[in-house]
């Protein structure tokens, strides 16, 4: 609240009056207030405002844009960096373990599948099925009691079992 001094011998009346008091010297008459220009004037001036508001505007996307742009950056570092990890040298004694394997297909037999067994020859407790287009992994091949090649393999668990092979072709 602000307090305005009055001289204790004029009214309040008087004061409002008479407007060449030093009191209210400040204080315009609404029809003085219509005549009065605003500061800026009647026109806008588009070099102190637009022009700064465009490089403002201009500056944080340009900011925006270098930010975007590096995130992707770095992302694309992140996934080169995995990319490199994953193609590692394998060394090469693997290599010629794995180029040496043996792979077994199973063919086509009368039944739609082919028994492993657990032993090579049909004496042997059946340990699961196998189905013509599989391969598996060549373990060994020997002649049984009766004459007859068997296969040994390694299924896909990892459990081994023997397939006689007739119905199996080595790759």
């Amino acid at each position: 609240m602000v307090k305005i001094p009055i001289s204790k011998h004029k009214s309040i009346k008087e004061i409002v009056k008479n407007p060449g008091n030093e009191v209210f010297s400040d204080i315009k008459k609404p029809t003085e207030l219509k005549k009065m220009k605003p500061r800026m004037g009647n026109k806008l001036n588009l070099k102190k405002f637009l022009l700064p508001s465009i490089l403002i505007v201009a500056v944080i996307l340009i900011g925006i844009a270098y930010w975007y742009i590096s995130s992707q950056k770095t992302q694309q570092e992140e996934l080169d960096k995995e990319i490199n990890i994953e193609q590692e040298e394998i060394p090469e004694e693997i290599i010629e373990e794995i180029i040496e394997e043996e792979m077994v297909l199973i063919q086509e037999t009368e039944t739609g599948w082919l028994n492993v067994r657990q032993g090579a020859g049909i004496s042997y407790e059946i340990i699961t099925k196998v189905y013509p287009g599989e391969s598996y992994l060549l373990l060994d091949d020997s002649l049984s009691e009766k004459n007859e090649e068997w296969y040994k393999i390694e299924l896909k668990d990892g459990q081994e079992g023997w397939i006689f092979s007739q119905y199996a072709t080595e790759q």
